[in-house]
């Protein structure tokens, strides 16, 4: 599929509402595209170092009725001008995204994605959250379903008239037969090709794009199918996660990607409850005294298996102290003792700071 082509920008058309939202006609907030785009920046600083001469560079699109004065000033003020193009987009949307070629299109309008992707065009919904966690800055992450995004929905459409049993019975006859490909794939398309120029000059380990598949189908015949299609294609991930029916929250909370593209809106929903910001509060880990500090005697006491862990937690605290010190997302010991005895609130004074005096039964050390 990676056929050589004339190397030319790859163009991402973003709606204006998704990458900066006007608060009123002197403010402006970041939208859920914002991340995304200061990511290709970072992919194309690399690609400049790597390729000074090449035009094969990400450059972002934004598609705006009526470009506001405010709108450009913030463009300015995050030091994207060389990255954006604003363009005034008031009719015929899906032949100026053909018209420039468009790789992606992202959009917080669902009817206007589904408008553009009926059209053979890459583009997706991006809804916007209260609040979600920080991704990183220096690499591109990109989350793929696999049927109806990746690959087709053939599958799919098994699975939803004949049920699960139909839909492994279905895969076992298909194995060797290749999925075709889906809307997505020649957005994948484009990241491996640039991944690939990357990786030619010796950057493996510290790609600044990487690349997942985050699937419902199962490590059988359902997931070598959709492996041996990529591979057919001269495609690849960089992590595929087969999940069956386990949730796909945890595994997203650990990428942190800046795009994910699924086609079940419960499915992006339930990412969207898992990255959400929460309040930083103490780590509480309990501990029975017995295991941190073993009394031999009445004014003697012995190190208890626990003792090294509790210890390292001292040690990671001081690390967050010093990067973050106004957090409270700290490591705290509670050390549950139906009695505590003087020699142990000794010990724990002399291998770390003194135990909160509010606590009676229940001691906190190495804070």
């Amino acid at each position: 599929m990676l056929q050589s082509e004339p190397e030319m920008a790859v163009n991402i058309a973003v709606a204006s509402s998704v990458l900066l939202k006007e608060e009123s006609s002197s403010s402006e907030r970041l939208g859920p595209a914002f991340p995304f785009v200061k990511a290709l920046k970072a992919v194309n600083a690399k690609l400049k170092e790597n390729y000074p001469e090449s035009e094969e560079l990400f450059k972002v699109m934004l598609l705006d009725e009526k470009p506001s004065d405010s709108l450009k000033n913030a463009i300015r003020t995050h030091d994207l001008e060389e990255l954006i193009t604003v363009l005034n987009v008031r009719e015929d949307l899906v032949g100026e995204l053909k018209r420039i070629n468009t790789a992606l299109y992202l959009s917080d309008s669902e009817a206007l994605a589904k408008k553009v992707l009926n059209q053979g065009i890459a583009a997706a919904f991006m809804p916007t959250p209260k609040e979600i966690k920080e991704v990183s800055e220096d690499q591109l992450r990109v989350a793929f379903d696999g049927d109806s995004v990746l690959f087709s929905n053939e599958s799919e459409r098994v699975f939803q008239d004949s049920g699960l049993t139909g839909y492994l019975q279905h895969e076992r006859n298909n194995v060797e037969k290749l999925l075709d490909p889906g809307p997505l794939c020649s957005f994948l398309e484009v990241l491996e090709k640039l991944k690939k120029k990357l990786h030619d000059k010796g950057l493996l380990k510290n790609c600044p794009i990487r690349t997942y598949l985050v699937t419902a189908r199962r490590a059988g015949c359902d997931g070598y199918r959709a492996l041996n299609s990529l591979h057919s294609w001269d495609l690849e991930v960089d992590e595929a996660f087969f999940l069956g029916l386990s949730p796909k929250g945890p595994i997203l909370d650990n990428i942190r990607p800046h795009l994910f593209f699924d086609d079940q809106p419960r499915h992006i929903q339930a990412a969207l409850e898992m990255l959400q910001s929460e309040p930083e509060m103490a780590v509480n880990i309990a501990v029975a005294s017995s295991v941190l500090l073993t009394e031999e005697s009445s004014s003697s006491e012995r190190l208890g298996p626990a003792f090294p862990f509790v210890k390292a937690l001292k040690a990671v605290n001081a690390k967050l102290k010093e990067n973050y010190p106004e957090s409270e997302e700290l490591f705290k010991v509670m050390l549950l003792d139906e009695k505590p005895s003087d020699s142990l609130k000794n010990a724990i004074r002399t291998h770390g700071p003194p135990p909160s005096p509010d606590q009676t039964h229940r001691q906190t050390v190495f804070q």
